[in-house]
């Protein structure tokens, strides 16, 4: 599964989201997924969210990905999310995979805020290596700032 706008809010609450099936269709300069609609398809499926730079008005962040605090994508199989942001991805949401696995790509920054939770059997942060800002841990911590926790 494939998504390539220019920005991505994955959100709890919002009525509106792409459609799911066997390839998640963009709709502009900013998208926005259901974690429902995230959830069934990480069920089935491996998943991956591309962004791509954008400089019009409706693209705020020109590729960016935020996981919303309302959003919890969860599943219970061994698929892959793979979020990959063209400037930052932020997570105020909750990501749950006890079995799966969760890549993280940024070129900027990945921040997770304080109360959120990424926990799934792999947690791969893809920071470029200049940054010093690569990790491979089995869960990041609890909530906080991955910047900070790794030591950016």
């Amino acid at each position: 599964m494939l998504l390539d706008p220019g920005d991505v809010s994955i959100t709890g609450s919002d009525s509106t989201s792409v459609a799911p099936g066997s390839m998640f269709a963009a709709s502009g300069d900013m998208t926005t997924i259901r974690d429902s609609d995230l959830s069934a398809q990480l069920a089935t499926s491996s998943v991956e969210v591309l962004t791509s730079t954008s400089t019009s008005a409706s693209s705020t962040n020109g590729g960016a990905i935020t996981l919303e605090g309302d959003a919890n994508v969860t599943w219970a199989g061994n698929h892959t999310l793979r979020l990959q942001a063209d400037t930052f991805i932020q997570i105020d949401g909750n990501i749950r995979a006890p079995a799966g696995t969760v890549q993280l790509e940024g070129p900027t920054r990945i921040r997770q805020e304080a109360g959120s939770v990424v926990g799934a059997a792999g947690v791969r942060d893809d920071q470029p290596a200049a940054l010093g800002q690569h990790v491979e841990d089995d869960d990041l911590p609890t909530g906080g700032d991955v910047e900070e926790r790794l030591g950016a």
